[in-house]
């Protein structure tokens, strides 16, 4: 069995990165797709890019971190994602918990269209705004990236067929779902086709994620084995798309 961490956060380790992989590797964890949040992440997600093969980077503005931003930072991303042709595009979305939510929205559609427009994947947080994404989504549906990822999906499972339909979306579900109680997460799990799903740790410890998988598993009542496999084949065509 071999894992990668579809979102995670491995600038946050700050000087255990090298533990933290290694830790993460004795649990077949063996690849991470690493997003930034904030502007002053970028430069750190890509040199862990660098140093580290296994290490795949996504770059943007998180909606908490939409203020503080550079005039030019429109172009400073499409400048650092043109010549970084494997860099994806996030984390980005809106968070209805947060304010400023037109401005959110704002810079929300100025980053999927540069998704779009450069031909990478797009990592998409989206919290209490699920109307919100999907009336973005509709109104620019051949304008979208060639992938989206909803990250830490927690969302309603009626739009889980549009948006895989749709919008090539795969589904990443975090340690949130190795909560009993959130019925509504296993139910949305259980919706997902297995061909969408993907497996992260939401944080800077990728290790966490073979029991994430087999949290997976358990709900939707499938080998861990084989769901591994599958989980890990969808990762590898997301990032095939990078």
């Amino acid at each position: 069995m071999k894992y990668i961490d579809a979102h995670c956060h491995l600038q946050d380790a700050g000087l255990n990165i090298a533990a933290t992989i290694r830790r993460a590797e004795s649990e077949n964890v063996v690849g991470y797709i690493c997003n930034s949040a904030a502007q002053t992440d970028w430069h750190n997600v890509i040199t862990l890019c660098n140093q580290y093969p296994s290490v795949h980077g996504c770059i943007g503005i998180h909606p908490w971190h939409i203020n503080n931003l550079s005039d030019d930072w429109q172009s400073q991303l499409i400048n650092i994602l043109s010549d970084n042709p494997t860099l994806m595009v996030g984390e980005i979305g809106i968070d209805n918990n947060y304010p400023n939510p037109e401005t959110q929205i704002d810079i929300f559609n100025a980053q999927i269209d540069i998704a779009y427009k450069l031909h990478r994947p797009a990592h998409i947080h989206c919290v209490g705004a699920w109307d919100k994404m999907l009336h973005i989504f509709k109104s620019r549906i051949r304008r979208m990236p060639p992938t989206i990822v909803l990250h830490s999906f927690a969302g309603p499972s009626d739009i889980i067929n549009q948006c895989a339909d749709k919008y090539n979306a795969y589904f990443s579900y975090s340690p949130m779902i190795l909560d009993s109680r959130r019925h509504r997460l296993h139910n949305a799990v259980l919706n997902t086709p297995t061909s969408r799903i993907l497996c992260e740790s939401d944080c800077a410890d990728p290790s966490v994620v073979p029991d994430v998988v087999s949290a997976v598993a358990q709900v939707k009542i499938l080998d861990h084995n084989k769901l591994a496999d599958i989980i890990y084949n969808n990762t590898l065509m997301v990032l095939k798309y990078g």
